[in-house]
């Protein structure tokens, strides 16, 4: 275990200049070590999309879970020819919230709420959800766990305000009339993480107010 972590340690230093600053960035500011990033991003597999990929489809269940590295994507509400409701950018996660169903409850469903299609070549992060539970309920990687499902958390209400926000700006056109919200989401799900001593348990109906 001591040799395992000496070399995780060693190996979450040498990380590449992409992994390095999105660590800087993003991770870092919500708690987690370099060790725990390197755990996360070592479960992942990264890739590149081409425009018109679709992330997740509406009611479909979902497998896999991003984070956009750099690329615009839109979210559709009814079908993938739909009207863009909104156009999540970089730093952002898809298929979140169907990853937290699953992770609470691998046996219920688990669709996406929403099309989400990417609207230019995107660098991404994937991870299988099969894959992504295992790696964060293994007792080592606790800490890993907790602070994910919080910058889940975060990542959510980001994204919801950023939302609202394109949405009033587009007031009068059909997609100011979308509840974005609804279109993320198909479930309540309860999101529970320890931070830092504390301890917090919410909806993600919560999120965001």
């Amino acid at each position: 275990m001591v040799v395992l972590l000496m070399k995780e340690r060693r190996e979450a230093r040498d990380m590449g200049e992409t992994e390095q600053k999105l660590f800087d960035e993003e991770f870092s500011k919500m708690g987690f070590t370099d060790v725990e990033f390197y755990r996360l991003i070592s479960a992942a597999k990264k890739t590149t999309v081409q425009p018109g990929f679709c992330f997740c489809s509406k009611n479909a269940d979902q497998e896999k879970m991003y984070f956009i590295v750099d690329g615009d994507v839109s979210i559709k509400a009814s079908t993938v020819d739909s009207p863009t409701i909104a156009v999540v950018r970089k730093n952002s996660f898809i298929g979140e919230m169907s990853f937290l169903s699953y992770l609470h409850d691998e046996t219920i469903g688990h669709q996406a709420g929403a099309y989400a299609v990417a609207r230019a070549p995107c660098n991404v992060l994937e991870w299988d959800f099969d894959e992504l539970r295992n790696t964060l309920l293994l007792e080592q990687n606790r800490g890993v766990c907790n602070a994910f499902q919080a910058f889940l958390s975060c990542d959510l209400r980001r994204k919801l305000s950023t939302i609202s926000k394109q949405s009033s700006e587009k007031k009068g056109s059909p997609t100011a009339k979308v509840d974005s919200s609804k279109a993320l989401r198909s479930r309540p799900t309860r999101v529970r993480f320890v931070r830092g001593g504390n301890s917090l348990t919410m909806n993600d109906t919560d999120v965001g107010k």
